[in-house]
C-alpha cells in the first residue's frame, strides 16, 4: 500500500516567484540625463581631465570607447552627441575604463568626451576630457540596431515561449523579463539560440520581455535591447478527474551485488536487499525496470547451480507477498544459460542485469524479448534493452515497456556511444511495437541535464516524440511548460544518491538531476514519485537501499484498438540493412536510398550492414545525400575551401563545396568575415525544408496567409519553405492528440525521415 501520508509530506508546489531570484541582474551601461541625476559641478577636485580617450572598436550600431585611469576614480560618465557642440547629448555611466555604447545609427559621426564620477555617480570629480569623434560603420541593407521579431510563440500557466530573429550571427542573447512594464525587478537569462522558454511564472499574469545580443563570452553587449513586448501566461488548468485505473511503472538501479565500493553508508547486497524489497513493496508498481540485477552467482549461496542477484530479488519479493515475475529468467545467452563457462552461444533472450519484473495479479505478459545495443570495446559490459508487451487486467489495454542501462563514461567517445545506443534502443522498440501500442521507456541512461556538451540520450528520445513527464530539460531545475505530470512527490531529489546520508537535492522545488528516467509516448501521467525514505531534514532513514533512488510514475493508458495486420505487399527490393526490417515504416524509402546508392550505411564488425534509421542527420551527410540524389553531377571542388571549418581533405568536401556553389546552403558569415558550414551540426526540419525548396530550384510559390501548422507562425524563418514542403506532400507534419497540426520545426531530421523526404522529392521533381 502506498503511503498517502508520506506522499503528502513530500509533495511540493514549485514557488513561481522564485524565478526572479535565480538569475543575477547584469548591470548594463545606463544612459542618463544630467537633470535627472544631480552632479555637483563645484565638487570637482582637480583641474585635470581624464586623458587618452579613443575609439577602441566600432560596428554599424555601436562604438567602444577607452580611456586612461584618472586618480583611481570608481566611475566615469561619457557624453555623446552627433553635434560638435554636444547639443542634444546622451550620457552613459561606465566603470573604469572602457564603455560600449549601442543603438547608434550606421555611418554616422559621433562626438564624445569623458569625466570622472564619484562611487554613487552624483558628484563629478573632474572636468570633461578633450572631445574626440568617431564614425560608425555602414550597415548591410536591412540590418537593424537591435534583434528584431521578438514574439511570444506559446504560453502555459507556468511558462512563456519566445522567439526572435538572428542578429548579425550573434552566438549569445540575453532576455530581460519582468511583471512590470518599466522592467524594474527584472530577471535575466542567457540563450545560445533564437528561442527561449521562460519558466516558473505565475498563472494568468502579464510579463514584459526584451532581448539583446551578447558577445560569445557574454561580457559585452553587441546590440541595444529590442523593443519591449508583453505576453500573458494562461489561467491555471482545472484539475482533471482522478485516473480510475492507473498503471504504475517504476525504474530502479539496485547496484550489482559484485560492485561493492565501500563508500560510507554502503552495505553489501546481503545487508541492503531487504531495504530494496521494502522500497519496491511500499509502491507495488505493476511493471518495474530493474538495472544492475546481476546474472552472476551470489557468493556463499549453497543452492545447487547457485543463485543470481535478479533471482534473489524475485524470490525475496515473493517471500514478502509481492508475486513479481520476470519477463525472462535466463542468465546467459548460452545453450546452458545457467553459467557462461564453456558457453555455446544460443539466444535465450537474456539481458544480463537489465530486467523487467511484472505483477501478474495486475498485468498479463503477452510477449517479451531483448536486444543487444552497440558497445565500444570488449572491456565494457554488454548493454541490453529488455522489452515486454503487456495487458492491463483492469482495462484490457495493451502497452509496451522497454528497459535499458546505457554505458557510463566521460569524454566524446562515450558521449557518442550513448547516442548510438539510444538510437538502437528506439529502433528496436519501433521494430517490435508493430501495433503502435502506448510505450513506456525506463532505465539508467548515464546522462543528465548537466552533462557536457549535451544530454544526448534525452535529446534523442524526446526528439523521437517521447515525453519526459517532468519536463526536466537541459541546465535548469524549473520544469518545462510541456511537463505532463499532474502531481509531484519528491521530484526535486536527484535520482542518484551515491549512498550519501543526506539525500541529494539542489532545491526543494522543481526537478533534481536524473540519470534514471521514465519516458512515455503521449499519455496522461497522474503522478511521479522519486522514492526516498527521509526524515524532516532530508536525511535517509535506516539502510540506504542503493546508490540510485527508485522513480515511479502512474499513467493512464490510452486505448488502442485490437488490429489485424494487413497483408504486407512484397517489397520491390531485398532487405539491405539488418536494422531496417520489412515492417519498418520507411522500409521502401530506405531500400530505395540504398538501391540508388544515395546512402550505403555502415558495415559493422560482423560484416552486416546497418542504416541507423533514428540517428539524426548532420549537415555534412545532408550535403552528400543531396549531391547523390541530384545524380552526382560532374563538379570539381575549389582548391581553397569556401568554409573555414571544412578542410579540403574533409570526407565530404566535394559535396559540401557543391552545395555551396548551387546556393542550396551558403553557411554562416562570422564576425571576422570568414564563412563556416558547421558540418557536424544536426539539420533541423525547418532548415531541411529550405534545402529541399532550393534543391527544387526555388519554384514559384506563394505562401498561404494562414499557417498550415499550429506550431509555426507566418513570420517564422523558412515559413515559405515549410509551407511549400507541406503543399507538395513531401512532409505534412504531425496530427497531435488535440487534432492540431504541427511541423516541429526545430526537431532534428532523422535518417529514416531523410530517406522519405528524398524518395518523395525524387518522385515529384526528378
Amino acid at each position: 500500500m502506498k503511503s498517502a501520508q508520506n506522499r503528502a509530506r513530500l509533495a511540493v508546489l514549485i514557488p513561481a516567484v522564485l524565478i526572479l531570484q535565480l538569475f543575477t541582474v547584469i548591470p548594463a551601461a545606463v544612459a542618463t540625463d544630467p537633470s535627472t541625476v544631480p552632479v555637483t559641478a563645484d565638487a570637482t577636485v582637480s583641474s585635470e581631465a581624464p586623458t587618452g580617450l579613443k575609439v577602441a572598436g566600432r560596428d554599424a550600431f555601436g562604438l567602444k570607447l577607452a580611456w586612461n585611469v584618472w586618480n583611481n576614480a570608481p566611475r566615469y560618465r561619457v557624453q555623446l552627441s552627433t553635434s560638435p557642440d554636444m547639443a542634444n547629448a546622451s550620457f552613459y555611466r561606465f566603470p573604469p575604463t572602457t564603455g560600449e555604447i549601442r543603438g547608434l545609427q550606421p555611418d554616422t559621426v559621433y562626438y564624445a568626451r569623458v569625466a570622472a564620477l564619484s562611487e554613487d555617480g552624483n558628484t563629478r570629480l573632474s572636468p570633461y576630457s578633450a572631445q574626440i569623434s568617431g564614425r560608425t560603420d555602414s550597415a548591410d541593407p536591412g540590418a537593424t540596431p537591435t534583434p528584431s521579431g521578438l514574439k511570444s510563440t506559446a504560453q502555459s500557466p507556468v511558462s512563456i515561449n519566445l522567439a526572435w530573429n538572428s542578429w548579425n550571427n550573434a552566438e549569445l542573447y540575453r532576455i530581460q523579463f519582468s511583471t512590470k512594464a518599466d522592467l524594474s525587478d527584472s530577471g535575466f537569462i542567457r540563450y545560445s539560440t533564437t528561442s527561449a522558454e521562460i519558466r516558473g511564472l505565475n498563472a494568468n499574469t502579464s510579463y514584459y520581455f526584451r532581448v539583446v545580443a551578447l558577445s560569445p563570452d557574454g561580457n559585452e553587449r553587441l546590440s541595444d535591447y529590442s523593443p519591449v513586448i508583453s505576453a500573458k501566461t494562461k489561467t491555471a488548468t482545472t484539475p482533471l478527474a482522478p485516473v480510475t485505473s492507473p498503471l504504475s511503472v517504476a525504474s530502479f538501479n539496485i547496484k550489482c551485488a559484485n560492485c561493492f565500493s565501500g563508500v560510507p553508508n554502503e552495505l553489501p547486497w546481503t545487508d541492503r536487499r531487504s531495504a530494496v524489497v521494502s522500497t519496491i513493496t511500499s509502491q507495488m508498481p505493476d511493471v518495474i525496470g530493474i538495472q544492475e540485477a546481476s546474472q552472476g552467482w551470489l557468493s556463499n549461496e549453497p543452492r545447487p547451480g547457485g543463485l543470481s542477484q535478479f533471482e534473489d530479488l524475485r524470490d525475496r519479493l515473493n517471500g514478502a507477498g509481492a508475486p513479481y515475475r520476470l519477463t525472462n529468467d535466463k542468465r546467459n545467452n548460452c545453450v546452458n544459460h545457467v553459467t557462461p563457462t564453456n558457453c555455446v552461444y544460443e539466444d535465450q533472450g537474456a539481458s544480463q542485469g537489465t530486467k523487467l519484473y511484472f505483477n501478474p495479479s495486475t498485468v498479463d505478459l503477452l510477449k517479451q524479448g531483448s536486444h543487444l545495443v552497440p558497445s565500444a570495446n570488449g572491456a565494457d559490459n554488454a548493454r541490453y534493452l529488455a522489452w515486454g508487451i503487456f495487458k492491463q487486467k483492469s482495462t484490457g489495454k495493451r502497452f509496451f515497456v522497454g528497459n535499458t542501462h546505457l554505458q557510463p563514461g566521460g569524454g566524446d567517445a562515450y558521449h557518442a556511444l550513448r547516442k548510438q545506443q539510444t538510437e538502437s534502443v528506439l529502433a528496436e522498440i519501433k521494430s517490435e511495437n508493430v501495433d503502435k501500442l502506448p510505450v513506456i521507456i525506463t532505465g539508467d541512461f548515464n546522462s543528465h541535464k548537466w552533462t557536457e556538451p549535451a544530454n544526448v540520450t534525452y535529446d534523442v528520445i524526446t526528439g523521437a516524440g517521447y515525453v519526459d513527464p517532468l519536463g526536466n530539460t537541459y541546465k535548469t531545475d524549473l520544469p518545462s511548460g510541456n511537463a505532463t505530470v499532474e502531481n509531484r512527490i519528491g521530484t526535486f531529489y536527484d535520482s542518484f544518491n551515491g549512498f550519501d546520508r543526506q539525500a541529494k537535492a539542489r532545491n526543494n522545488y522543481g526537478n533534481g538531476t536524473y540519470l534514471d528516467y521514465i519516458f512515455t509516448s503521449k499519455m496522461r501521467v497522474s503522478e511521479w514519485e522519486t522514492v526516498v525514505k527521509v526524515d524532516s531534514n532530508g536525511r535517509f532513514i535506516g539502510t540506504i537501499p542503493s546508490d540510485h533512488n527508485m522513480v515511479r510514475a502512474d499513467v493512464d493508458l490510452p486505448m488502442v484498438a485490437e488490429t489485424i495486420p494487413a497483408p504486407t505487399p512484397a517489397p520491390t527490393t531485398i532487405q539491405t540493412f539488418t536494422d531496417v526490417p520489412r515492417n519498418n515504416q520507411f522500409f521502401t524509402e530506405i531500400s530505395w536510398l540504398a538501391t540508388e546508392r544515395i546512402s550505403t550505411g555502415w558495415t559493422e564488425q560482423n560484416a552486416t550492414k546497418t542504416f541507423r534509421p533514428l540517428q539524426s542527420v548532420n549537415r555534412d551527410a545532408m550535403a552528400a545525400f543531396m549531391y547523390r540524389a541530384s545524380g552526382s553531377p560532374t563538379y570539381t571542388p575549389p582548391k581553397t575551401s569556401p568554409f573555414a571549418d571544412v578542410s579540403t581533405n574533409n570526407l565530404y568536401y566535394k559535396e559540401i563545396s557543391w552545395l555551396a556553389s548551387t546556393g542550396i546552403s551558403t553557411g554562416w558569415v562570422q564576425r571576422n568575415g570568414t564563412k563556416t558550414f558547421r558540418p557536424l551540426q544536426s539539420v533541423g526540419r525547418n532548415a531541411m525544408a529550405a534545402f529541399m525548396y532550393r534543391l527544387a530550384d526555388s519554384p514559384s510559390f506563394k505562401a498561404p496567409t494562414s499557417t498550415p501548422f499550429d506550431d509555426i507562425s507566418t513570420q517564422e524563418q523558412f515559413y515559405k519553405e515549410m509551407a511549400w514542403l507541406a503543399s507538395t506532400g513531401i512532409s505534412t507534419g504531425w496530427t497531435e492528440s488535440n487534432d492540431t497540426k504541427t511541423f516541429r520545426a526545430l526537431q532534428p531530421v532523422n535518417r529514416d525521415a531523410m530517406a522519405a523526404f528524398l524518395f518523395r522529392f525524387s518522385a515529384k521533381f526528378q
